[in-house]
């Protein structure tokens, strides 16, 4: 999960458990809202060019049964 995070750039990863990592990636995001907002627009690109959307899987699971019926 924290590769696709950082390679989408799409969020902070922070460690389980590690509430002084989360509250620092919370202090930085707030104090930079640009940062945020951009970080949204990538994650929302990686999505989805992924195909992770709903209605993308969807599609791609009744083409897949279709196939499967033939």
């Amino acid at each position: 999960a924290r590769r696709e995070v950082e390679a989408a750039g799409g969020g902070v990863f922070v460690e389980p458990e590690n509430a002084g990592a989360l509250s620092e990636a919370i202090l930085k995001l707030l104090n930079s809202p640009k940062n945020g907002t951009e970080m949204g627009e990538n994650g929302r690109r990686y999505i989805y060019e992924k195909g992770y959307i709903r209605s993308l899987q969807a599609e791609k699971l009744s083409r897949i049964f279709e196939q499967i019926a033939k």
